[in-house]
């Protein structure tokens, strides 16, 4: 698939400035099968986030997350 110059223009015009994902950075890392991904808590969200990408979250930057929608639940905490 060849992309042109009037391709990206057209992507960057439809992204808007509040856009999540023009705010917040975004690491994604595919998982071999459901049952292997390494973040199921924000506990191992930090320590995947460290391991797989070096980002290396300051306690304040771990805190703020929490209580967002974005926060993930341990599954005891969701009662699965």
């Amino acid at each position: 698939m060849e992309i042109f110059p009037a391709d990206v223009l057209v992507m960057n015009l439809s992204t808007t400035t509040s856009s999540f994902f023009t705010q917040t950075v975004m690491a994604a890392r595919a998982c071999p099968g459901d049952d292997h991904c390494p973040a199921g808590s924000e506990a191992e969200r930090v320590a995947a986030l460290e391991e797989y990408f070096g980002i290396i979250l300051d306690p304040e930057e771990q805190q703020a997350i929490l209580g967002t929608a974005s926060e993930l639940k341990s599954v005891a905490a969701v009662g699965r």
